[in-house]
C-alpha cells in the first residue's frame, strides 16, 4: 500500500512529458478589430496565450509589440489594413479595459501590472471552478464604453497547472532546424542546467504553423532520448507563431514568468548558447545567497564571448534565417534549404561545430549582453536583457564577488576576418572545468546519450571530443 501510494504522489508531482502540443500557441481564436471597416479579422498574433497556470486564475498574454513592428514599413494587405485601425498602438491597447466572457458571464480582471517598455501585457482574470473552462470570450473596450475595439471569440483557455514545487527553473527559446540538426546541443544545455542545480526547463520551439503533430512528436523526441532519466525534467513547447521576430521571444518569457511564478523560487532566461558559470558550487546556490538578500528581485548576469575551439570546417546546422523558410515537410523530412543556411553565415566565419565542452578561453564580461535570473514573484514582466517593472532590487553578478555567476557565451561561429581558426585549447579555466565535471556526472548518473558523455583528454581520446583538463590557478 505504501509503495502504491508513494507512486501515485511521484506521478502527480511529475512534469508534463517532453512532447507538450496538448494546446497551440497562439491559441485557436477568431479575431476582430471592431473600430475598423467592416470587423477587420486580424491575423496579427496579438493574443498569444491563454493559461491557467494555477487553479484560480486564467492568463492571457498579449503581444503588443506586434504593434510597434505593424506601424513599420510591412508589406501585405493585413498588415497595411491594421495600421490605418484608430487606437492601434501598444499604448493605447495596454489602456483599454479588459473582460473575459465565460459561459455567458463575464468576468473583470484583477489590477493590472503594465509592462513599463510597453512590449507585452499580462491579465489575470479570477475563476471560480476549478475545472475548466475550455473556451473563452475575450474582450478589450475603451473605459466608460461598451462597444468592444478588440474581441477574440472561441479562445481555447490551455490547462498548464503544475503542483510542483521546485528551486530553480530555465527557459529559453530556440529555433526547430536548430533542434532538427543539432539536437545534441540543445540535450547538453539542458543536462548542464540540471547539473546546476534546474529542477525544471521549459523550451520555446520556434516551429512552422502548420506543422503536423506526428512531426513535432519526432523533434521532440530527438531530445527526449538523449536525455535518459531527465526527460521528464525539460518540457518542450511548440511555439507555432507565423511572425519569428523579437516579439515572440518577449512574449515567451512572460509565458515563462507567470507559468513559474508560484512553482519556482528562480527562474533563469538564458539563450542556448549560453552557459552559467559559477566561481564555487552551483548556480541555485549562487541564487540562494543572491536572494537571501532583502529586496533582490533580479540578478543581472553578464556574458563572456567564447568560440569553440575547432579547426576550421564545415557550417554548422542552419539558424533564425533558415527558420524564416523552412515548412513543415521540410522539418519532417530533415531537410532546409541550402540557400537559407548559407544566408545565416554571411558576414561571418564558420568554423566546425565541435564538443561544447571544449570553448577556448572566454573574454572579458559584455555589461550590455546580460541576461537575467529573477525571483518570478518580484518581477511582473522582463524583456530579453532586463526586468522592466521589477519590485525590488535588480543587481549585478559582478556586484557579487562571493557568489559571481557569468555566461559564458559559445558561438559555434566567429564575427572577425577570415583568418585561421583558434585550435583546441590545451586547458580549460578552473570554474569552467568544474562546471562541466559537474555535468559529466549527471550525464553518467542519469544515463544519457554515450555521445552527450565526455571524455578525458589523453590516453589515446580523440581530441576532439574529450575534455580538456583544468588549467593551473
Amino acid at each position: 500500500m505504501l509503495a502504491v501510494l508513494a507512486a501515485a504522489i511521484a506521478a502527480a508531482a511529475s512534469p508534463r512529458p517532453v512532447a507538450d502540443d496538448h494546446c497551440r500557441f497562439p491559441p485557436s481564436q477568431t479575431a476582430y478589430w471592431r473600430t475598423a471597416p467592416k470587423n477587420f479579422h486580424t491575423n496579427a498574433e496579438l493574443l498569444a496565450f491563454a493559461s491557467r497556470f494555477n487553479t484560480y486564475e486564467i492568463h492571457v498574454g498579449f503581444n503588443i509589440r506586434v504593434f510597434h513592428y505593424l506601424s513599420r514599413s510591412r508589406t501585405g494587405k493585413k498588415h497595411k489594413e491594421f495600421r490605418s485601425v484608430p487606437g492601434a498602438t501598444a499604448e493605447a491597447f495596454a489602456a483599454l479595459d479588459f473582460e473575459l466572457v465565460i459561459d455567458g458571464a463575464a468576468v473583470a480582471p484583477r489590477p493590472l501590472v503594465r509592462d513599463g517598455h510597453n512590449h507585452t501585457l499580462v491579465v489575470r482574470f479570477p475563476v471560480a471552478a476549478r475545472d475548466g473552462p475550455e473556451t473563452a470570450t475575450l474582450r478589450a473596450s475603451p473605459r466608460n464604453t461598451t462597444t468592444p475595439w478588440f474581441e477574440a471569440v472561441g479562445v481555447h483557455v490551455c490547462d498548464e497547472r503544475d503542483d510542483a514545487s521546485y528551486d530553480l527553473a530555465v527557459c529559453t527559446q530556440i529555433m526547430a532546424t536548430d533542434v532538427e540538426h543539432r539536437p545534441d546541443h540543445l540535450a547538453v544545455w539542458l543536462g548542464y542546467h540540471f547539473a546546476q542545480g534546474a529542477d525544471r526547463a521549459i523550451v520555446f520551439v520556434d516551429v512552422p504553423p502548420n506543422l503536423p503533430a506526428d512531426a513535432w512528436a519526432r523533434l521532440a523526441k530527438s531530445v527526449a532520448t538523449r536525455l535518459g532519466a531527465d526527460a521528464p525534467r525539460a518540457r518542450l513547447i511548440a511555439w507555432r507563431f507565423i511572425d519569428k521576430e523579437f516579439t515572440t521571444q518577449q512574449i515567451a518569457e512572460q509565458h515563462c514568468l507567470y507559468g513559474r511564478r508560484g512553482r519556482a523560487r528562480y527562474v533563469m532566461v538564458t539563450d542556448v548558447d549560453e552557459f552559467p558559470v559559477p566561481r564555487t558550487g552551483r548556480v541555485v546556490d549562487a541564487a540562494r545567497v543572491t536572494f537571501s538578500k532583502p529586496n533582490v528581485a533580479a540578478w543581472r548576469l553578464l556574458t563572456k564571448p567564447c568560440v569553440l575551439g575547432r579547426a576550421r570546417g564545415g557550417v554548422v546546422a542552419a539558424n533564425h534565417a533558415a527558420n524564416h523558410a523552412v515548412a513543415a515537410n521540410q522539418v519532417a523530412n530533415h531537410a532546409v534549404a541550402a540557400p537559407s543556411r548559407a544566408a545565416v553565415y554571411k558576414r561571418r566565419r564558420p568554423v566546425a561545430a565541435g564538443p561544447l565542452w571544449s570553448a577556448a578561453t572566454c573574454g572579458e564580461p559584455e555589461k550590455q549582453r546580460a541576461k537575467l535570473l529573477f525571483d518570478p514573484l518580484r518581477v511582473d514582466y522582463i524583456s530579453v536583457h532586463q526586468a522592466t517593472t521589477p519590485r525590488g532590487e535588480v543587481v549585478s553578478a559582478r556586484n557579487n564577488i562571493g557568489t559571481a555567476v557569468v555566461l559564458n557565451h559559445v558561438r559555434h561561429h566567429v564575427h572577425a576576418a577570415a583568418g585561421p581558426a583558434p585550435g583546441p585549447p590545451a586547458c580549460l579555466a578552473p570554474a569552467w572545468r568544474a562546471a562541466w565535471d559537474a555535468y559529466a556526472r549527471r550525464a553518467v548518473s542519469q544515463d544519457y546519450a554515450p555521445g552527450l558523455v565526455p571524455r578525458e583528454c589523453g590516453g589515446g581520446a580523440a581530441p576532439s571530443g574529450c575534455l580538456p583538463p583544468r588549467c593551473a590557478e
